[in-house]
Formats: structure tokens, sequence, C-alpha cells
């Protein structure tokens, strides 16, 4: 007699299976994304350690050109590991790749003109972490950057600076870098792997709102139309007893265990 139904062990096992190839999937986006945001944090800090390098030395990355290249974009060549020659001209396009990393990450703006507002200089710079193979959009892989003379690295908020050029495509929920929040006070060891942030894996202006409300990169009328409150633990006496660092993304075994649990 020929067999028409499946039995409920044979149904069973298939829906198994199912659930397998969908974790499995799953893993697969979130592990690209993941890989984003840990390249994002790689090319953050190696950016930030070589330009503490440079200050360490010159005491700025403020310096007068005296040539056709521009001086930090040379200086900071020096100190990382390039794939490819660099492009320093200073009359290059701010869409022109000035350095190339060996894994992909590109870095541009680098050789553009400072800018003055408030009587605080800056330039605007952009981090692509997967060069011209990806999809070039602001936060899904590339990080736009407002830098300062004293190594100063603030991420662009696209919502209020559209006409910023490295803003393109830019959707507000793409988060590539976040940051966390440490109380020095009460967390001696304040960013090292045994401390606890008061705040985790926020965006900057959400930090800098709630650490110097304010008073800091953000105004308080800003912050008052993103609704993001001051927390009272930053709130000392004399200096703040809070500090900003770049959220580390976790990846590993964790990634796998809270993906296939999210898809019980």
């Amino acid at each position: 007699m020929k067999k028409n139904a499946w039995t409920l062990a044979e149904i069973v096992i298939a829906l198994f299976i199912l659930g397998i190839f969908a974790v499995i999937f799953i893993c697969s986006v979130k592990t690209d994304d993941k890989k984003g945001k840990l390249f994002a944090y790689a090319s953050l800090s190696n950016l930030s350690e070589a330009n503490n390098n440079i200050i360490d030395k010159y005491g700025t990355l403020l310096f007068n050109n005296t040539d056709e290249n521009d001086k930090y974009c040379l200086l900071l060549s020096d100190m990382l590991t390039t794939k490819s020659s660099i492009n320093c001209n200073k009359n290059a396009s701010t869409n022109e790749e000035n350095i190339i990393l060996p894994n992909n990450i590109v870095y541009m703006g680098l050789a553009s003109q400072w800018h003055e507002k408030n009587n605080e200089y800056y330039k605007n710079i952009l981090v692509d972490i997967n060069g011209k193979s990806g999809e070039n959009k602001a936060y899904k892989d590339r990080i736009p950057l407002k830098l300062y003379p004293n190594g100063r690295l603030i991420p662009v908020e696209c919502t209020d600076e559209k006409d910023n050029e490295y803003c393109n495509g830019y959707t507000p929920s793409e988060n590539l870098i976040t940051y966390d929040i440490f109380n020095i006070e009460e967390d001696e060891y304040a960013s090292s792997e045994d401390s606890t942030p008061i705040s985790t894996n926020i965006s900057y202006i959400k930090a800098d709102c709630m650490v110097y409300n304010g008073q800091g990169q953000y105004s308080k009328k800003q912050c008052s139309e993103k609704s993001i409150e001051a927390l009272k633990e930053c709130a000392g006496d004399n200096d703040n007893p809070c500090i900003i660092i770049l959220h580390k993304p976790d990846i590993g075994m964790n990634m796998f265990v809270e993906t296939v649990s999210q898809s019980l």
C-alpha cells in the first residue's frame, strides 16, 4: 500500500532540520553585522591611537602646510601600515581615498581643510570599513567623523547635519558604532574588562547629553529635542566623574548562543 502521509516523527525531524538551517542563516547575517561593528571599533581605536602618538610628539593635529601635501595626513600614514600608495594632496577631493589599510579599511578627508565653528577647529573625515566594495552608506559601512586638533573624534549626527557630504544613505536605524559611560569615581578600573558601565551600547549624542547635560558637544536644546536627560551619577561636585568610551562589540560564542535563544 502506498504511503501518502507523513508520520508525526517525520514531521518533527523535518521541522528540526529546517530550524537548524534557519539558525545558520540568521547567524550568518548577525555575524556580518558583528564583523562590521568589530571593524568599525578597530578602525576608530587604531585612528585614535595614531592621533595620540602624533599629539605626544607635536602637541596638536593642526599644522600649517608648507607644500602640496597635508602634514597631518602624512604623519598619520607613517603611523599606520598601508596597503598602497597614499594620497595626502591638499587639492584632493574629499571623496578620494587618502589611506588604505591591508584589511581594506579606508580613511578619507584627511587632507581636507580645517573648519572653524564656535572658536573650535575641526575637519570632516570618513572611515570606510570595507572600501568601495561595500554599500557605502553612513553608519552602515561608513563612519562620518569630526576630527579636532586635540585628537577628539566625534561621530557626525547625520539627522542634524544632512548637508554633510559623508552622510550619504543614512538611516536612523543604523548604529555601526556605540558608546559606554563609566563612572571613574565609583570604578577605578573604568573601561577595563572587569568594570561595568553605568550605561552601555548607546549613541554618542545620547552619551554626550547624559554625561555633560548640554555642556558638551551638544547643547541643552539639542538634548531636550531628543528627550535625553542627564545621569545623576555624572553630576559631580567638582569635576565630572563620568567618561565616554567607544563600546567594544562582543563576538564569539556569545553571539551564537544569543542567536539560537532568539530563534527558539
